[in-house]
């Protein structure tokens, strides 16, 4: 995958008031695990649900990662069709610099506030990004890694 050219982050697993006091064993955790399975620590870290506080962005920042958030979201959960999803993320494209959210697992029930667990591939996903890569490339726009949106030498986030 990394030598493919994609970049890997980490993705937060807790959300909610709980999240705050173990928000720097979760980055922590889930870095180390990412590191083991492809070799390569992440430099970047999405809380989830972007929930976030002025304690977060701290561990974040002392864990040596910036905070990435999103700026067009794709309304993917459960089984929407690849076609609604594209629709939905281009319909909200600027001309570029737009970093897109999309979750590539079905939940094993519908998502609700602290619930977050995986049930297989999202297909209408998979099968969106391949449509939304078409469609940029008409527009003369690519995909890109977030690094090359916002360098990891970028410091508004890292302390």
């Amino acid at each position: 995958m990394v030598a493919d050219g994609h970049q890997v982050a980490a993705l937060g697993s807790l959300e909610g008031p709980e999240f705050v006091g173990t928000v720097r064993r979760d980055v922590r955790q889930a870095c180390d695990a990412i590191e083991a399975a492809v070799g390569v620590r992440p430099s970047s870290y999405r809380p989830a649900d972007g929930s976030r506080d002025a304690r977060t962005v701290r561990a974040v920042g002392l864990e040596g990662l910036a905070l990435s958030l999103w700026s067009v979201i794709g309304w993917d959960w459960g089984l929407t069709p690849a076609k609604v999803v594209a629709d939905e993320v281009e319909g909200h494209l600027a001309s570029s610099g737009d970093v897109i959210l999309l979750h590539e697992s079905v939940p094993k029930a519908l998502p609700s506030r602290g619930s977050h667990s995986s049930g297989g591939v999202n297909r209408g996903v998979v099968e969106a990004v391949q449509e939304l890569l078409g469609r940029l490339e008409a527009r003369r726009l690519r995909a890109v890694t977030l690094d090359e949106v916002c360098p990891p030498s970028w410091e508004v986030f890292k302390f």
